[in-house]
């Protein structure tokens, strides 16, 4: 058996409810085992301070009185309604009006982006020229500048470029 297993049957060992093979095997692990013999001494002694401890015994009808209370006390939401003065409201009428607000809320949170306006972007788009229309149109080329100017090839593909134009303009 593991020593957690022994450990389990430790209590059990303890008020002597374990018998044969079973209980000698847990004597034998608690005498070789310093941390679960420690366990058994802890839980031993917990016992043995519970055995000091006075035991009251509650009146015959305690769960009578117990139960006569509770039934007299206000609930928490009728407290609430008496210091609203709404002490006519009853708790269906209460549950009815937070669930009508609740659907309620839920709807308006649901129709209001319909009846939104537009969004300042896309007025501030129809004052662009057409430049910035164009650094708009490529934005992803615009956010890697850096990177793309790094690029030797491109370099020598403007060159290539520029000549093509020379080239060309010659030719006229």
């Amino acid at each position: 058996m593991s020593a957690k297993d022994i450990r389990k049957l430790i209590p059990l060992y303890l008020e002597g409810e374990l018998e044969g093979a079973e209980k000698e095997e847990v004597r034998r692990a608690i005498a070789a085992d310093p941390e679960l013999k420690r366990y058994a001494q802890q839980l031993q002694a917990s016992w043995d301070m519970l055995d000091e401890v006075e035991v009251i015994e509650p009146p015959a009808n305690y769960v009578s009185n117990f139960w006569t209370r509770l039934a007299a006390e206000t609930p928490w939401y009728q407290k609430l309604f008496d210091a609203l003065g709404l002490s006519g409201y009853n708790s269906r009428r209460a549950a009815a009006f937070g669930c009508a607000c609740v659907i309620l809320l839920v709807g308006v949170l649901a129709v209001r982006p319909f009846f939104s306006p537009a969004p300042v972007g896309l007025e501030s788009l129809v004052a662009l020229d057409d430049e910035d229309l164009e650094m708009l149109e490529h934005i992803e080329l615009v956010e890697n500048l850096d990177l793309i100017e790094e690029i030797e090839f491109l370099e020598e593909m403007e060159l290539i470029d520029e000549l093509d134009v020379l080239e060309m303009s010659r030719a006229t």
